[in-house]
């Protein structure tokens, strides 16, 4: 979203006004990823590795980044918490830890091809010149997520029945990220039980690392745009 967009940057000019470089933490990358920008960080799977294995190595999965990645270290991890807004059902805020999400709820494990919407943008310039990153074909990867359903963390809040929630005119599942970013899905995605919504804290089966979405992300199957 533009206003999402304009607060980071307006945070980031403040970051450089007082001397701070909001890139001065960014984590190291494989030598071998194809880098289009490195602030933010940009970068594609080499075609030749694109299809050596089924699931991508989690070091060699594309990274496509709007803003400097948030520096989450493993004890402040430890507390991080996946925060629920109540307030339009008149309660607070639900917060639940990693171990709570891995101890209250079965794990879910979903296997999912994320990819840049500009994929192979690079040859779309031979034809007519574009805007935005110059994609081969490498902004495409496969990873096994880990975690839990989102669905099942609605149940647990209270928030399992549709009809329930239209009456009180909720239509959308919003998501906020560390980096400031904000998404939406309709709640009938959210609750299908085909959905396969998933809030991952493991990435072919260890911890997410910093550049996809440490220490926990949303996974929206079928979904486009930063999900």
């Amino acid at each position: 979203h533009d206003d999402d967009q304009t607060a980071v940057d307006e945070q980031m000019e403040k970051e450089l006004e007082d001397g701070n470089d909001p890139y001065a933490n960014e984590p190291t990358r494989h030598s071998a990823l194809i880098v289009h920008s490195d602030q933010p960080m940009n970068a594609e799977v080499p075609e030749r590795l694109l299809t050596e294995e089924y699931i991508t190595p989690a070091e060699l999965f594309y990274i496509r980044h709007h803003h400097p990645v948030p520096v989450v270290d493993e004890e402040e991890a430890r507390d991080y918490t996946l925060d629920v807004d109540l307030s339009a059902f008149g309660k607070g805020t639900m917060e639940l830890s990693i171990d709570d999400l891995k101890t209250k709820f079965r794990k879910a494990e979903i296997t999912a091809t994320l990819h840049c919407t500009g994929n192979q943008r690079g040859r779309m310039n031979e034809v007519r010149r574009t805007s935005g990153t110059p994609w081969g074909q490498g902004a495409v990867s496969t990873a096994k997520w880990g975690g839990v359903y989102l669905r099942d963390v609605l149940a647990y809040a209270g928030l399992d029945d549709l009809e329930e929630m239209r009456s009180k005119g909720l239509e959308h599942v919003r998501f906020e990220g560390a980096d400031g970013m904000t998404a939406s899905i309709g709640i009938e995605k959210a609750l299908n039980p085909f959905g396969d919504v998933i809030i991952a804290y493991e990435m072919n089966g260890r911890p997410l690392p910093p550049d996809h979405g440490f220490p926990l992300r949303a996974l929206v199957p079928g979904y486009v745009a930063v999900r």
